[in-house]
């Protein structure tokens, strides 16, 4: 089960910078690589803005692996209604095993085990 209490092994250090949101991206990309971050999870207030985010960040990693060969490129993945409850567990045990070092959610989808109805 993917939604164990093991899911985070050591407490999750949060991080809050007051910024315009323009530079948001700029801060996050900032922090996962002078902090050294093997595992991050972002939130944001929609699916499409949380698409958008990985994009973003996906895309500055290729530019970063492109100067430094030598570096590794951060997977980032989005986790959202979107995704079928398969898909969703798979990005979930991949996150955990550390295949994905960024989940990038809608806060409200990043629930664990199946929503009440």
């Amino acid at each position: 089960d993917v939604c164990s209490s093991d899911l985070f092994r050591t407490a999750p250090q949060e991080f809050m910078i007051v910024s315009p949101a323009s530079h948001k991206p700029l801060y996050l990309f900032h922090l996962l690589h002078t902090l050294s971050v093997s595992s991050a999870l972002c939130f944001t207030k929609s699916v499409e803005a949380a698409v958008r985010l990985a994009k973003l960040v996906d895309l500055f990693e290729d530019e970063r692996v492109a100067a430094n060969p030598e570096a590794k490129k951060a997977v980032v993945h989005t986790y959202s209604s979107d995704l079928s409850p398969s898909e969703r567990n798979r990005v979930l045990a991949s996150f955990k095993k550390g295949e994905i070092q960024m989940c990038v959610s809608v806060s409200a989808d990043f629930v664990c085990g199946e929503k009440e109805g």
